[in-house]
């Protein structure tokens, strides 16, 4: 239930604070990020989804495994 524009700000924090995040990362940070204490299986490809788009319109890069 979370829009997607504060998913993308979300991950864009978590990776500009880590300088450089694993993948697998991202999706726990952003997590904690909106308060929640565990990543579950709902919203874990919510967020891998909106990492993938970031990644495709060039917003993220990955570079040695992880994220910038």
């Amino acid at each position: 239930m979370l829009p997607p524009p504060e998913i993308r700000r979300a991950i864009h924090e978590v990776v500009r604070g880590y300088v450089g995040a694993k993948p697998d990362d991202v999706a726990i940070e952003v997590t904690r990020f909106f308060g929640y204490q565990r990543c579950g299986p709902d919203l874990r490809p919510v967020i891998d989804e909106q990492t993938r788009q970031m990644l495709g319109d060039g917003r993220l890069r990955l570079r040695d495994g992880r994220l910038y």
